[in-house]
């Protein structure tokens, strides 16, 4: 009528016990080695560096796209300011350009002016020279007609002296004025009377019979 207990001490650790289907082979938390525990919680820990480390690049990444971002705007900035700065500079230089083409061309111009006034005066200096050289010219030989007529004018007065006196001395003589007859002749005989008188033979003649006369009659020497 008593059932005998099962000596468990007495089954051999190699008997296998029976397996029940009905068994739950769910393990209670409480079951759960030690180690295994560890080994978890260093899984969780490195999962949670591993999710921290892809937020760190995360972020890093966002911060390196905005900075790049902002940096490709303000380079944008930048290149438009140089662009219009560049615009505003090449209209100012275009318009300076056109300027000191103008300035040139009127320097140009009123350089060809100036030459072309400059080859008038010249001209007119070389044409005004040539007529200082004919009027210079013209001076030495009217000079020269001057100097042959005053010469010629003193050779006439000399000669019209010189028949004066001859005929004075004679009209003297021949009125008794021996005196003054002798004060002609010695008048004429001053200059070069006597060789002007050559030039009339006959008036010569009758000058020359006077001074004998009156160097015979003592009243010249």
């Amino acid at each position: 009528m008593f059932k005998r207990k099962r000596d468990t001490a007495a089954t051999p650790e190699h008997v296998q016990k029976p397996v029940n289907d009905n068994f739950d082979t769910s393990i209670d938390a409480s079951d759960i080695n030690p180690l295994e525990k560890k080994k978890r919680s260093r899984e969780d820990k490195r999962q949670f560096l591993v999710a921290y480390v892809f937020a760190l690049l995360f972020i890093a990444l966002a911060l390196v796209l905005l900075s790049y971002f902002n940096q490709v705007r303000a380079t944008r900035e930048q290149i438009q300011n140089l662009t219009e700065e560049h615009n505003l500079f090449s209209v100012s230089a275009l318009g300076s350009i056109d300027k000191l083409t103008t300035q040139l061309d009127t320097l140009r111009e009123e350089r060809d002016s100036l030459s072309e006034a400059n080859t008038a005066l010249e001209n007119k200096l070389s044409d005004m020279q040539s007529e200082q050289n004919s009027l210079e010219a013209k001076l030495e030989v009217a000079a020269a007609e001057q100097e042959a007529l005053e010469d010629k004018n003193a050779a006439l007065e000399l000669t019209v002296n010189a028949v004066t006196n001859a005929e004075n001395a004679i009209s003297l003589f021949n009125n008794g004025d021996y005196d003054g007859a002798a004060a002609a002749v010695s008048e004429l005989r001053e200059g070069d009377g006597e060789e002007e008188l050559s030039k009339f033979p006959s008036l010569n003649k009758s000058y020359q019979n006077v001074c004998t006369k009156l160097e015979n009659r003592g009243y010249l020497e």
